[in-house]
């Protein structure tokens, strides 16, 4: 085992907060071409030169690669294994070139149980393949379960990941190990007879995965896919009780490991807290790990848990990693149907999917945020791309339920072409909402309390490969959850930009926002309510709902009076108005004990919606009015001299898919200072007449009018004075 790789392990933990890490200050070595060198030599340098080793290498703040090609990337996944011919990799990359894929996600044999001799092997074809990539101008990036190990067989056969090391693999709460065998249901990736091994990253095994993360940075990749890490609840109920879990348990918290679920015990709750710290640290040590081998080697890891329960109980909170070095994601926002993905989407479920795509592009702070976009057929699947792209993530272009796979050449070629002609409106641009949501992650895990999963809200359908028949876990059923996807609902309808905000770092995260809502936040630290005082002190407002307002502390429990009482302008011991406002500072606060936005997101209220929505045209500057349907979802955004807004056409989403184009007007208020000199429109719905077409438009006071015919999907561009159309052969700039 690699004794570096140890040592590094105890320096994070020591030495390194979870959102400020300290930076080491030594020289940074400067990454070797590595073309024409062969994978067992790269590794021999590790050895003979000391410089190269993990304790004596500085990382960047951040990789190059988050402002240039993770910026940009349009992603296609690709299966290889170690026996394929040149013939055979070229004619993978030559698919992606003509599709216009700029990065690979290479999947090969990593999944399993693997031997040091065939670990070696997968090592050749990760610098194989690399370097036949990098030959056509695309990056690669290579996928590596983190946390589940495969061994084909298993069930039968004397030597897997469990039976070699069974004190590696996670316990649950009943004292059962985590692993189980395939066959059959939902968990297709797992043949039959075969084992899942789920492994506790408190054990040895840390050690032994990031010595092999540290062998793959060293091959020429240019960036690690991780998946799984996280405590799964498939084989057994409430991962982390393994004799190592319990130990760090103790000393990271002097504390006795829960003995039960109950959200009673304030060391229940800590443990549930303890869990996310656990899965963060982990991933740090592993982005680490490849950049002491290569600082320009990103760890994306893919994220299946968004804004719903799911992260509770499986302890992964993308929200956790927005502010760790190296690290940025690649969102699964699962479909309703592993059959036939959103083609039977509610309106609320396609209200959900926003909210989610929404989450994932503020869980990922300034660096890039990429996202499956599972598809069935190239209508539903260019709809969920449009939503991905729309919110200024990244698409990964994917047919459902499969990961190295494609809705079809055409398809992608025509989507990916239009996103790489319009990369810096889409990539580069601002967010130009003046609205913001707080997403608060205690209090989905204290208030929500991981009863239910609440992905969407459909339980009823006959299909089997449906995402839940149980009605508990629909949306609808959730407190907290529920209150927030009301409120993205209602902003939706109402056309109002808006942006998600998730652990905000100080007030000026804040500052571009007239207003920001928090739904039914009840759980929060002393540290975010004091960033929420000084917004409002400073100008801002806030509207509250629910009728415990910050009560609750970041580990659930019950506080002396409410954290942001001065703001609220009552306290514990006062009566609970329905209704109050409040000023504070230069700012305001306004308060509903109701849960307006759960009123709505259930049932569509129309006083809930008629009060929320007042609220927020009283206190913020609202930039567009329309009469469109309340299924066309608006995105706004600014890159320098020009105002984008983003069109998605969901309409036709009832139950049943169909494309319903629309017709409608915008007014869009004209900066102070500024002339508008041009409005156009593109739209991939239209791949024979591409590029940006002028729209006919009238001004008069600070205000432009125009109409726009919409089938599924368009891009509007204002340009003032005289502004430039901007370049794609450019790096990107950098996030602010």
């Amino acid at each position: 085992m690699n004794g570096a790789v140890c040592l590094m392990g105890g320096i994070i933990s020591e030495y390194y907060s979870l959102l400020l890490p300290v930076k080491m200050h030594i020289e940074k070595i400067k990454w070797m071409d590595l073309k024409g060198l062969t994978v067992s030599f790269i590794l021999a340098l590790l050895v003979i030169f000391p410089s190269l080793s993990l304790t004596n290498t500085a990382r960047a703040a951040e990789p190059d690669a988050f402002n240039s090609w993770v910026k940009t990337a349009r992603i296609g996944g690709a299966a290889v294994f170690t026996g394929m011919t040149a013939q055979e990799m070229n004619q993978i990359i030559s698919n992606m070139v003509s599709q216009k894929v700029t990065v690979i996600e290479a999947d090969s044999n990593l999944s399993d149980y693997l031997t040091d001799a065939q670990f070696e092997q997968e090592l050749a074809l990760m610098h194989r393949f690399a370097t036949e990539v990098h030959k056509r101008d695309l990056k690669v990036v290579w996928y590596y379960p983190s946390l589940e190990v495969l061994t084909p067989n298993g069930k039968n056969i004397e030597h897997t990941m469990f039976k070699d090391h069974p004190d590696w693999v996670q316990i649950g709460i009943e004292g059962q190990p985590n692993v189980f065998y395939g066959g059959s249901g939902r968990v297709h990736w797992v043949a039959k007879d075969e084992e899942s091994a789920w492994m506790s990253p408190q054990s040895p095994y840390k050690d032994y995965f990031l010595d092999r993360v540290q062998k793959i940075a060293a091959t020429g990749v240019d960036g690690l896919w991780l998946d799984v890490p996280l405590f799964n609840d498939i084989g057994v109920e409430w991962a982390g009780f393994d004799p190592y879990a319990i130990a760090k348990f103790k000393t990271d918290t002097g504390l006795d490991a829960p003995v039960a679920e109950n959200w009673t015990d304030p060391i229940w709750r800590r443990w549930i807290a303890w869990r996310h710290q656990e899965i963060a640290l982990f991933l740090r040590d592993v982005a680490s790990a490849g950049r002491a081998i290569n600082p320009e080697f990103p760890l994306i890891v893919e994220t299946v848990t968004l804004d719903y329960n799911a992260a509770t109980v499986i302890a992964l909170d993308g929200a956790d990693l927005k502010n760790l070095e190296g690290i940025t994601h690649v969102w699964e926002i699962d479909a309703l149907s592993d059959d036939n993905g959103m083609r039977s989407s509610s309106e609320d479920d396609w209200i959900s999917l926003i909210a989610m795509n929404k989450f994932a592009r503020a869980a990922s702070g300034k660096k890039p945020s990429w996202v499956f976009t599972y598809g069935q057929l190239s209508d539903d699947a260019e709809l969920v791309m449009a939503e991905t792209l729309a919110t200024r993530n990244n698409p990964y272009e994917t047919k459902i339920p499969q990961m190295t796979t494609s809705v079809g050449a055409d398809y992608r070629t025509r989507m990916f072409g239009w996103t790489q002609e319009n990369s810096p409106y889409l990539f580069e641009a601002q967010p130009g909402a003046r609205v913001a949501v707080l997403y608060s992650s205690p209090s989905r895990d204290y208030v929500d309390k991981a009863a239910g999963v609440g992905l969407y809200t459909d339980t009823t359908s006959n299909d089997p490969l449906w995402w839940t028949k149980t009605p508990s876990d629909s949306a609808y059923e959730r407190q907290y959850l529920a209150e927030y996807r009301g409120m993205v609902k209602m902003l939706v309808h109402q056309h109002i930009p808006f942006e998600i905000v998730v652990n905000p770092v100080d007030s000026a995260e804040l500052n571009p926002y007239d207003t920001v809502l928090l739904p039914d936040v009840q759980a929060i630290s002393d540290t975010e309510a004091a960033i929420l005082r000084q917004y409002v002190q400073n100008g801002g407002s806030l509207i509250i709902t629910g009728a415990n307002p910050t009560a609750l502390d970041e580990y659930g429990t019950a506080r002396a009076d409410y954290a942001l009482a001065n703001l609220l302008g009552f306290s514990k011991q006062d009566a609970l108005p329905a209704e109050k406002e409040n000023t504070f500072g230069k700012g305001s606060v306004r308060f509903f004990s109701a849960s307006l936005g759960k009123n709505y997101f259930v049932s569509s209220d129309a006083t809930s919606l008629q009060q929320l929505s007042g609220a927020v045209q009283a206190t913020s500057t609202i930039p567009l009015t329309t009469d469109a349907d309340r299924r066309v979802h608006f995105e706004l955004s600014q890159l320098g001299n020009h105002t984008i807004l983003q069109l998605v056409n969901f309409i036709g989403v009832n139950g049943s898919f169909t494309v319903e184009p629309t017709t409608f007007s915008v007014n869009l208020k004209i900066p102070d200072g500024k002339e508008v000199t041009g409005v156009a429109l593109t739209s991939p719905d239209s791949p024979n007449t591409p590029g940006l077409r002028p729209l006919d438009y009238t001004a008069s006071n600070q205000q432009i009018s125009f109409n726009v015919m919409l089938n599924q999907y368009a891009l509007v561009v204002v340009s003032y004075d005289d502004a430039q159309a901007p370049s794609n052969n450019h790096t990107p700039i950098a996030s602010k």
